[in-house]
């Protein structure tokens, strides 16, 4: 869309900000525009379609995600955490397929890296420190902060 802006405003047309209406005023512009030069439109119209396609992927992706939620109830589960939506909940699925393999929850978060590792003998308890090791994709989304 910013391409698309770029190139309509050195023939002085600015776009309106928000997509739905970008792309109103681009269809009107393709459809009943004879002003700009017809290199132009063909330009606007091929960054469109491919904005189109686009978004048509995303939507097929994000389509795919609900179902995948739907049908696996771990990941409805995970959604009711604070802080947890429909992406990170599928990206923790991924990492971790079986839940049960953990003792608790923080022997959990130390896996992933967000929680110092805990070391315990006899009485003792230490903590050791937070190791880079564990899935970088779960430590970006921080899940449990």
């Amino acid at each position: 869309m910013n391409r698309i802006g770029s190139m309509l405003l050195e023939f002085g047309i600015s776009l309106p900000k928000g997509h739905h209406q970008m792309k109103n005023v681009i269809q009107r512009i393709l459809d009943h525009d004879e002003l700009l030069p017809p290199l132009l439109l063909l330009e606007v119209k091929q960054y469109f379609d491919h904005y189109e396609l686009l978004n048509s992927r995303i939507k097929e992706q994000d389509d795919k995600l609900q179902r995948n939620i739907r049908e696996e109830g771990t990941a409805k589960l995970l959604q009711t955490i604070l802080g947890i939506g429909p992406i990170t909940a599928c990206c923790c699925l991924s990492a971790v397929p079986n839940p049960r393999d953990f003792k608790n929850g923080r022997n959990f978060a130390a896996w992933i890296g967000l929680v110092p590792y805990q070391y315990s003998t006899g009485d003792k308890s230490r903590l050791l420190g937070i190791s880079k090791r564990g899935n970088k994709e779960l430590k970006r989304r921080k899940p449990f902060n």
